[in-house]
């Protein structure tokens, strides 16, 4: 990501920051965090989604992730950009290794957070290969330092709330669509606080 980003939250849009630790960064081409919107009252995908890409060693990507400053020593990795706020569901992960991508689809059981208009939101996915929660206080904090060299991304740094989680009907065939079926709105709330 350009250290020139700006984001002060003035333009009604949310700014994600998203914290993954344990990310492989050898002998994949690039991973990808996969989010798509929800509407948890009405059960039902919405048309916004993001993806959050970091690079596997090749450094053949465009990616989202933001550079470590010097001196901090952490295995967390962090990849930001603005999206339209909201309810949003972690759906799915992409790896791509040469020519081949291998979907993750998270259909049995997503995640939900809440993305507040105006600020940077923390998302913390914890242990990516082992599916493991990370400290969400330790994401936040070492965000904030994150953005310490990207000055022009002053909104105020929150926690994104999980809000719920989820199930849905996956698609059968391969890549994006491959995961969520966009012919099927529907999905079940397993899970939703206000």
């Amino acid at each position: 990501m350009d250290q020139n980003t700006t984001f002060d939250g003035s333009d009604g849009n949310a700014f994600v920051l998203v914290a993954a630790d344990n990310v492989p960064d050898r002998g994949v081409s690039s991973h990808s965090f996969v989010f798509s919107r929800v509407d948890l009252q009405s059960s039902t995908f919405l048309p916004e989604w993001f993806s959050i890409t970091f690079d596997g060693g090749a450094g053949t990507f465009v990616v989202d992730e933001l550079k470590k400053p010097e001196g901090l020593n952490t295995t967390l990795r962090f990849g930001a950009r603005s999206v339209v706020p909201g309810d949003y569901a972690y759906a799915a992960r992409r790896d791509l290794q040469g020519n081949l991508q291998t979907e993750h689809c998270y259909a049995k059981g997503a995640g939900v957070f809440r993305i507040v208009a105006g600020k940077t939101n923390v998302i913390s996915l914890g242990d990516v290969l082992n599916d493991m929660g990370s400290d969400p206080d330790v994401a936040l904090d070492q965000g904030a330092t994150i953005l310490t060299a990207y000055p022009k991304i002053s909104a105020p740094l929150v926690q994104a709330q999980q809000v719920g989680s989820i199930t849905f009907p996956p698609a059968k065939s391969l890549g994006w669509e491959g995961c969520l079926n966009r012919n099927v709105t529907a999905l079940t709330v397993i899970s939703a606080t206000p």
